[in-house]
């Protein structure tokens, strides 16, 4: 039997139903917590995540207002750190 990505997707979906394995209020804070895990342990993403929660809502408008050092700022929890000049 044959399946493509996605079919496989929903036929594991009914069988083991929805997991909740990444837990969010919205789809912006899935895609930022995505990004905040990458380079760190899920507790320090989730205090990147708290940032932008906290002071955004996690508006696109308001992320993209954010000045550089204020982003900065806001990622350092995951590690993320300031680019240093050579």
């Amino acid at each position: 039997m044959e399946l493509t990505l996605y079919e496989l997707y929903q036929k594991m979906l009914r069988e083991m139903e929805p997991t909740g394995w990444w837990p969010a209020e919205s789809k912006a804070e899935i895609i930022i917590g995505a990004f905040m895990i990458q380079n760190t342990t899920q507790a320090n993403a989730e205090r990147a995540v708290a940032n932008f929660r906290k002071h955004t809502a996690f508006d696109p408008d308001q992320i993209r207002a954010l000045p550089l050092e204020t982003m900065q700022e806001y990622v350092r929890p995951a590690g993320f750190c300031q680019p240093t000049s050579d």
